[in-house]
């Protein structure tokens, strides 16, 4: 098996050119034989974001980018960190509850949500 390290440099809140990002280093690990290519944490939203992670329709362009990227993971699994969130739940304070996760994909398939639970706080 051989797997690739997606090395981004994401841009925190430019969830479409990071998602650009992602998906040429998904082509490339492809074109150079990987079968597995991983992105960082958080690599779609990026970190530091602030106040978006509030915003209801940058979560919906996280999602919608999200599958995007899977659809670009055509002969190859992907695993890429990005925002999942349920809005239907909510958080003590009221608000949306988001996750820090990481998408599962391949062949236009969102296999798997993982969500991060050992938090540092």
């Amino acid at each position: 098996m051989r797997v690739a390290l997606a090395q981004l440099n994401p841009v925190s809140g430019d969830v479409d050119g990071n998602a650009d990002k992602i998906c040429a280093a998904i082509a490339e690990a492809a074109r150079q034989g990987a079968d597995l290519v991983v992105a960082p944490e958080m690599a779609l939203p990026g970190y530091c974001i602030g106040d978006l992670i509030e915003n209801v329709d940058f979560l919906a362009a996280n999602e919608r980018a999200i599958r995007r990227i899977a659809e670009a993971s055509v002969g190859i699994t992907s695993i890429v960190g990005f925002i999942d969130y349920n809005l239907h739940l909510q958080n003590d304070n009221g608000t949306v509850r988001k996750y820090n996760a990481a998408a599962v994909m391949r062949d236009g398939v969102i296999l798997q949500r993982a969500r991060k639970s050992l938090l540092p706080n």
